[in-house]
């Protein structure tokens, strides 16, 4: 299976990109790409980048672990505390790093966040996604995404078992439908009334996202257990339906999780195309070496963009640097491209080693 999970590496290369073309564009518009009229919308609309990670993690968590855990129950404390150790493992190192590097910036150029200490306290535990009126500050303005991960983690092996107590294939994919649906109810609440509605609390409190990780989770039942393939044609049009979809009405509605009701199926899709024992064309273009490495390394590549992206927006905000000069992202994502290479392989992998070692 080796092509199917390069694949999946492949896609969240891709979804690492995305992310970090819209967090240049929220600093400073990519106005050249206007005359391209709504195309602009797929770089303005990156963050469904975040929604392939969430979409994809619930779909490789099922694929790893359903040799491991069954029906017949929920985990023991042993294996979930196994479990959550490799979690750890994986995320926490290079989350901890991100997080120094954001402290250095701050240092650097004075530009402390009143009650740091609370800030400090919640990001260090990952509990910051808890408490709406400082998820999206300091650090977390990118590490939300992380924090709600870990919420994930937490109840993965208790969902899974549930799920898999579900025998019918047609209950699974009605479970879909309305995992997706109710995805969809904190955007379009938002959207109608943006008021009344908290933004921050609909875009990252775990609750509001969860539906994402779960419809992985069941579309990894679908594939891994059920042998759903879906013609690589009809994933294609789906794909394309929904990116034509962003192109032309992606701006008309407010709070990105309004589109998951098309945006979700569309990942699913991809990825059942994408682990496809036949070599498709999704399969080929997604398993190109290039797409791979920048898939490996697209935790780290996430992760150290954020202190980047808050220098830069320090020094706009006191007009150290000219606003509105779109080359400013080049540069940083040069610098980003170093960095996540250097955590990688100095970081990411020998702690994960390290702390999953055998002992």
């Amino acid at each position: 299976m080796k092509n199917e999970l390069l694949a999946l590496t492949g896609l969240r290369g891709v979804a690492a990109l995305l992310v970090f073309w819209f967090h240049v564009d929220l600093r400073t518009p990519l106005t050249f790409l206007w005359q391209f009229g709504p195309l602009y919308n797929v770089f303005s609309h990156g963050a469904f980048g975040v929604t392939i990670f969430f979409v994809l993690s619930g779909f490789v968590l099922t694929y790893s672990q359903l040799r491991t855990i069954t029906a017949a129950g929920h985990p023991s404390v042993g294996s979930y505390a196994a479990f959550m150790r490799k979690r750890f493992a994986r995320i926490y190192p290079v989350y901890l790093v991100g997080m120094l590097l954001t402290a250095l910036v701050c240092t650097v150029q004075h530009s402390w966040p009143p009650d740091m200490g609370v800030l400090a306290v919640t990001n260090l535990t990952m509990t910051q996604v808890l408490f709406p009126s400082i998820s999206m500050l300091w650090y977390s303005n990118g590490a939300w995404s992380v924090a709600v991960e870990v919420f994930f983690y937490l109840v993965f092996p208790f969902l899974l078992p549930l799920l898999l107590r579900i025998r019918r294939q047609a209950v699974l994919w009605v479970v879909l439908a309305v995992v997706v649906l109710v995805g969809t109810l904190g955007g379009a609440a938002y959207t109608l009334w943006p008021e009344h509605v908290s933004y921050v609390l609909m875009y990252s409190h775990p609750l509001f996202r969860v539906s994402e990780f779960v419809s992985g989770v069941v579309a990894g039942i679908l594939v891994f257990r059920f042998n759903w393939r879906p013609a690589e044609w009809k994933a294609l049009l789906i794909v394309a339906l929904a990116v034509g979809y962003i192109v032309f009405f992606g701006s008309k509605l407010l709070g990105f999780v309004v589109h998951n009701w098309l945006v979700v199926p569309a990942v699913v899709v991809l990825l059942a195309v994408a682990v496809q024992p036949e070599k498709t064309k999704v399969v080929k273009l997604l398993a190109h070496p290039w797409l791979v490495y920048a898939g490996r390394i697209s935790y780290c590549f996430y992760v150290v963009q954020l202190p980047l992206f808050m220098a830069e927006e320090t020094l706009l905000e006191r007009q150290q640097l000219a606003p509105g000069q779109q080359w400013y992202g080049f540069p940083i994502f040069c610098v980003t491209l170093l960095l996540a290479v250097v955590v990688h392989k100095w970081v990411e992998q020998p702690a994960y080693r390290f702390l999953t070692r055998t002992r």
